[in-house]
């Protein structure tokens, strides 16, 4: 259900190649990266074409590489799509090779815009909230949409679809398709909706830099907060200035610019842009996940990564806060490691237990102020995660503690309840659809895989298939479910379940 295209083709320098991809990356105003396997053209923010490079079999005496590309476009909107059609056309005629192209939307050969944009985008766009709308009516508590499952996730209200591209309440965005139709909120939700890279664009790309990236601190913080605030004020005044008229975020720019220590540019006259929440997940408490330990910080901190430990931290110059964070698996349950060190309290937390001990002082060199440090060693079921704490002072650190711990929460199995389960070798029968609904409902993803793996693979059906894979994909074991799904392509190629399913990494 996913947007895009495919191509490929074969070549016998790697490095000529990619010394043409890159040319025309940098004629076309793109950004091209480049290893020995593969290449990156980065068209803007969320808009990436990937280029992967392998060399033929044992016989290929002619050294024969085969290059395959892939390109989702659903996330950005049809401009993206024209966009990078267009880039395969003069990278086809830089190179002087035919590009086999696989393109879902078929713009590659019909080279209709409007068609494209009706019949795909606005198609797909119209029936991604029809299915969210259905996963809220059944109870669903997680609304993230198109979110990449890599990042942090933020915090929401029932009922409130969290984006990329902001956050939407599902009641008025039903409302606004079935009153206005989906061209009208196709329009505020694809950043690159028209064929241009108009003040739209411009404007979309300030957005979803504001929701998703920007920490609204002051940029004299770090060199990644002087870089979001500075990609976002200029993408706000290339915006005011291509079309004074388009609604316009003022008050978040003046904000940025503050905090970047620039003048704003005038914006008498232009309209103000509303919306109902406040633009920036970063600026409330955001969800992190380790394995299976999910936590929540503030926002606002920065994160890093130090030899394979995650490091989330204020940066600020006085009363500084740091939390570092490195799970390990284990086989089944683990047991707490011996620590000599004083153990302040042991507690149960959602799905498992932690201990926390005060590891005294530490200090980093002799020309910087020593600081306290406590240690936390969480276990659940084969997972052994191991917290940091760090703060300035003694009573930061308290407090710091005090407000982490408890949102401590990890995934676990849930025990299949010991209820028989009845199977025919056709279809389900209406005891066990009964029963796979209910989990579904509760989110008892784990019940659901443990009475569908009862049934001989050879015996399950198309929609016993789509059933265990989307439970899944619920638990995040997508290369699971994505081989179920390979397993009935054929009858599910055209079925919107088994692409939503399919696409469903990507999109959530």
């Amino acid at each position: 259900m996913g947007l895009g295209f495919t191509i490929h083709t074969k070549i016998k320098d790697i490095e000529k190649f990619q010394q043409t991809v890159e040319s025309q990356a940098v004629e076309s105003g793109y950004n091209a990266e480049h290893d020995e396997s593969s290449s990156t053209v980065s068209f803007c923010r969320l808009g990436d074409l990937f280029l992967n490079y392998q060399h033929e079999g044992e016989g290929n005496t002619d050294n024969v590489i085969s290059v395959n590309g892939d390109c989702q476009t659903n996330m950005l909107g049809p401009g993206f799509h024209k966009a990078a059609i267009e880039f395969i056309d003069r990278l086809q005629q830089a190179t002087r090779t035919r590009f086999e192209v696989e393109d879902e939307t078929d713009y590659y050969t019909e080279r209709d815009f409007e068609a494209m944009k009706k019949k795909h985008f606005h198609k797909w766009l119209a029936k991604l909230f029809e299915i969210i709308q259905e996963q809220n009516n059944k109870g669903s508590t997680s609304l993230l949409f198109c979110w990449d499952i890599n990042k942090y996730y933020p915090q929401s209200d029932n009922g409130i679809v969290i984006s990329p591209l902001g956050s939407f309440r599902l009641s008025e965005v039903v409302r606004r398709i079935r009153e206005e139709g989906i061209e009208s909120f196709a329009d505020d939700f694809f950043i690159w909706n028209n064929s241009e890279r108009d003040a739209r664009f411009h404007r979309g790309m300030a957005l979803n830099a504001m929701w998703e990236d920007c920490y609204f601190m002051p940029s004299e913080r770090s060199e990644e907060d002087a870089r979001i605030n500075g990609y976002i004020i200029s993408e706000l005044e290339t915006t005011a200035s291509l079309d004074p008229s388009l609604p316009f975020p003022k008050k978040e720019y003046e904000e940025l610019c503050r905090l970047h220590g620039c003048v704003p540019v005038p914006t008498d006259g232009i309209p103000p842009y509303e919306t109902e929440f406040a633009i920036g997940y970063r600026r409330g408490i955001v969800n992190h996940k380790v394995g299976k330990i999910r936590f929540s910080l503030p926002g606002s901190y920065l994160e890093d990564t130090d030899e394979g430990t995650l490091v989330y931290y204020d940066a600020a110059a006085d009363n500084w806060h740091t939390v570092r964070c490195t799970g390990y698996s284990t086989d089944g349950e683990p047991d707490f490691l011996d620590v000599e060190e004083e153990m302040i309290e042991e507690r149960e937390f959602d799905g498992g237990k932690y201990r926390l001990y005060d590891m005294g002082i530490d200090q980093d060199s002799e020309d910087e102020e020593p600081y306290p440090v406590y240690s936390c060693h969480a276990l659940c079921p084969n997972q052994y995660t191991l917290f940091t704490l760090c703060a300035s002072r003694l009573e930061d650190l308290k407090k710091l503690s005090s407000e982490f711990l408890p949102t401590l929460v990890a995934d676990q199995p849930i025990e299949p309840e010991k209820k028989q389960i009845i199977y025919t070798g056709e279809n389900m029968n209406d005891e066990l659809m009964e029963q796979i609904d209910e989990w579904h409902k509760a989110e008892k993803h784990q019940e659901i895989i443990d009475a569908l793996e009862q049934i001989p693979e050879a015996e399950r059906d198309f929609e016993t298939t789509g059933f265990l894979a989307r439970a899944y994909n619920n638990i995040e074991e997508y290369a699971k479910a994505a081989e179920l799904l390979e397993s009935v392509r054929e009858e599910g190629a055209e079925d919107e379940r088994w692409n939503f399913r399919w696409d469903m990494p990507s999109i959530f």
